[in-house]
């Protein structure tokens, strides 16, 4: 069985740094739309008429999405482009999101768990692109700020709903 190789640049890319931007502005949405839930337990709560423990279902289904939906976003990302897969993820978190605004579907628990899976999903497909392109577009001295830049992005994401 062939090994793929994997083409190392010779140097960094210039557009790195707003590449860096934008995966991180992505990533910070993606997780302020999977936390918005967490700011308002209570309501959600008292409106679905439901358990804690049937409120965590909402959030354990945005999590399962997430971790199961990387591998197919990385095959996609293959063929269409890093910047596309990124770009589809946003449009798609986007959608979900605005299906939310629809009162037959906000006011159904079983829709809006639909609707969290799959906004766990539209991360997933983007998470490898995003996570996975800092390595290989920045030379090492930079990897570990690039790096700290775009994860550290998920407490911004997640404080500013909360």
């Amino acid at each position: 069985m062939a090994t793929q190789q994997f083409k190392k640049l010779d140097k960094a890319p210039s557009f790195r740094w707003y590449a860096l931007l934008m995966n991180a502005l992505a990533y910070g949405y993606f997780f302020m739309t999977v936390n918005i839930l967490n700011a308002m337990t209570d309501e959600v709560q008292q409106a679905f008429g439901v358990s804690a423990t049937e409120l965590t279902f909402l959030t354990t289904a945005v999590m399962i999405a997430f971790a199961v939906v990387p591998t197919f976003g990385a095959h996609i990302a293959a063929k269409i482009g890093g910047r596309n897969i990124v770009a589809l993820s946003i449009f798609y978190n986007v959608v979900v999101t605005l299906l939310f605004l629809i009162p037959a579907v906000s006011q159904d628990y079983l829709a809006v768990l639909v609707l969290r899976f799959l906004h766990g999903a539209t991360g997933g497909l983007m998470t490898g692109t995003v996570v996975g392109g800092t390595p290989l577009w920045f030379p090492v001295k930079e990897r570990g700020i690039a790096s700290g830049l775009n994860l550290g992005i998920l407490g911004v994401g997640f404080s500013i709903d909360t």
